[in-house]
């Protein structure tokens, strides 16, 4: 066996004697018994060991995802979407509980003991389906209270957790004693090693006395806690620091919100928003908007409206310095102009309807390549990935966050396939124009090819006429502001003709149109294009982290899109993709 049970014996000897130890320690020193590429099995008592000091506790309140306090220290996603988790919950059997039963019993080190009795309380129902005695608990609420009362810990975070856990035991026990118990440890570890400008260190107290319900606290308790929160608040606005000081301030403003006292609410808040306001106006655009978006949050969070509203003016105004700070990154990329011209007099053979079917499938975005690259982009820079990102309008103001890949894989999606059509749009233009100089396409003849379609009303005709006329002419402003309120027009047609609504119920009685992106996520647009065609819609059209046309040529957001001639290829890609919807044959 490697290692054998006698080696584990006389490591478990050696722990029993150290007076701070923690759970990582451990599992790294039965590692080491283990010789390294050794393919002979360990003892059995090593792996319920190394299992048991592997587990980490979660920080959910609401549990692990198996719905205990015990979690796995890692989790992979395997290619075929199957998951594996270390230590696995399927590898704790009844066997492995009645080891660290006999464990708990026989282990003299507080650490170890805390742990082998919270894994029997916490797993045994769950893997064996047998409840475990309620001592199982009581042993291990006791061992964690002793680690934090005798400062046994190794780092003051460490103390923090057990404590908590402790709380979570006796409150499950109804022991009020032990709650006690609890409380005055907490009382006294606050005091001991809080530090103002670490947030981390202090406020537990009053998570768990004061904002617990389920913990009983006298008056003169509960006056102390907030005493001694508001001092620690004064300090922390004297000083300036603004994350330390936001955490009590949250936590003030939630305690006055409670008890009914709405003036001091709002003491707590515009104090902490004015110093966010005070050292936004002395820090460079970027940071000022990250501050000024916390002071905006908190006065949300507590509905104080006039300073909400100020704050709302100072982003505003903060947005033309904010673009001014930002960097420019130029990618560059060569194309051979003999082979694009070559590309283009390829696409515009034969006849005219066939150059438009052609250029309308050959630019539509391929969501299977634009995933293909983001995922070699994840694969290639994980770190660019991880943080989330900000979409400003050409006034600085912020309109999306794409969050990092964890959580937000399809806003990622949305700015690949962005950045694929900006890419593509020196092809589409050239092959355009050459579509127009090799057919001498004309407005009247454009538009009549669009009207063999039937999702063209009658009433848009003089108008499509016009902005393609406009866009032939070059006046890109006047077409881009023409075309881009018909292709909202035609949207609605496709889904009336399929017998879907375009219409909602406005607050104040009546109803309003449907927004385009809603017309885009509709069951209706789906069934017709697609599921990557309305995504290709929606990142031209609707999301803001796309290139999000309608929006801002509709709303006045900027003069760029409003001139660009790139936009303006695009809404005609639109037209002709729209022109290939064609009825049924009978």
């Amino acid at each position: 066996m490697n290692p054998e049970f006698q080696n584990v014996k006389n490591l478990l000897d050696e722990l029993e004697l150290e007076l701070k130890l923690d759970e990582r320690t451990v599992e790294e020193r039965l590692r080491r018994l283990r010789a390294e590429g050794s393919s002979e099995p360990p003892c059995k008592e090593f792996l319920y060991e190394l299992m048991a000091f592997a587990f980490m506790e979660t920080s959910d309140a609401d549990g692990s995802h198996w719905g205990t306090y015990f979690c796995p220290q890692m989790i992979r996603t395997n290619p075929d979407g199957t998951s594996i988790e270390y230590p696995s919950l399927s590898n704790v059997d009844a066997a492995t509980i009645g080891y660290w039963s006999s464990r708990s019993s026989q282990s003299s080190n507080v650490a170890m003991k805390a742990r082998y009795s919270d894994l029997v309380w916490d797993l045994c129902l769950k893997c064996t389906g047998v409840k475990p005695s309620h001592t199982f608990a009581l042993t291990s609420a006791d061992a964690l209270l002793t680690l934090v009362e005798n400062g046994m810990s190794l780092q003051p975070i460490d103390s923090i957790k057990k404590l908590r856990r402790a709380f979570i035991l006796g409150i499950s026990l109804r022991n009020q004693q032990l709650i006690e118990r609890a409380k005055n440890a907490a009382l006294s570890l606050e005091e001991k090693i809080s530090e103002d400008n670490k947030p981390g260190l202090w406020g537990f107290c009053f998570d768990l006395i004061v904002e617990n319900k389920k913990v009983q606290r006298t008056s003169e308790e509960e006056s102390q806690i907030v005493a001694h929160l508001e001092a620690r608040f004064s300090r922390l606005l004297s000083n300036g620091s603004l994350w330390p000081c936001e955490c009590a301030a949250r936590r003030l403003s939630r305690y006055y919100r409670t008890k009914g006292m709405t003036n001091e609410m709002e003491r707590v808040i515009k104090a902490f928003g004015g110093l966010c306001q005070a050292t936004a106006r002395n820090s460079p655009p970027l940071a000022a908007h990250e501050i000024l978006k916390q002071a905006y949050s908190i006065y949300r969070e507590f509905n104080i409206t006039d300073a909400l509203a100020q704050v709302l003016i100072e982003l505003r105004e903060l947005g033309p310095d904010l673009i001014d700070s930002m960097l420019t990154h130029e990618f560059t990329a060569e194309l051979p102009k003999e082979e694009l011209l070559q590309f283009a007099q390829e696409m515009v053979r034969g006849e005219y309807t066939h150059v438009f079917s052609r250029i309308a499938i050959q630019y539509l975005p391929s969501i299977r390549e634009s995933k293909h690259r983001l995922d070699e982009g994840i694969q290639k820079y994980p770190l660019a990935f991880m943080f989330p990102r900000q979409v400003c309008d050409r006034e600085g103001r912020v309109v999306s966050t794409i969050g990092p890949v964890e959580t937000d894989y399809d806003g990622l999606l949305i700015g690949q396939v962005s950045q694929d059509m900006n890419i593509y749009s020196v092809s589409l233009d050239t092959v355009l124009k050459r579509a127009v100089e090799e057919h001498n396409l004309n407005p009247q003849l454009i538009v009549e090819y669009l009207y063999d379609s039937t999702v063209f009303p009658s009433s848009q005709h003089g108008l499509l006429i016009e902005g393609i006329a406009k866009y032939l002419d070059g006046d890109y402003l006047a077409a881009n502001h023409i075309l881009t309120p018909r292709i909202e027009v035609v949207l609605r047609s496709i889904v009336e003709q399929l017998g879907g609504t375009v219409l909602k119920e406005a607050r104040g009685g009546g109803f309003y149109l449907r927004s385009v992106d809603e017309l885009l996520r509709s069951e209706q647009m789906h069934d017709v294009f697609g599921s990557d065609i309305c995504l290709y819609l929606r990142v031209l059209l609707s999301d803001p982290r796309g290139w999000n046309v309608r929006n801002d040529i509709c709303h006045g957001l900027g003069a760029e899109i409003c001139l660009s001639k790139a936009v303006s290829d695009r809404l005609i890609h639109v037209f002709l993709l729209f022109g290939q919807l064609r009825p049924k044959s009978v």
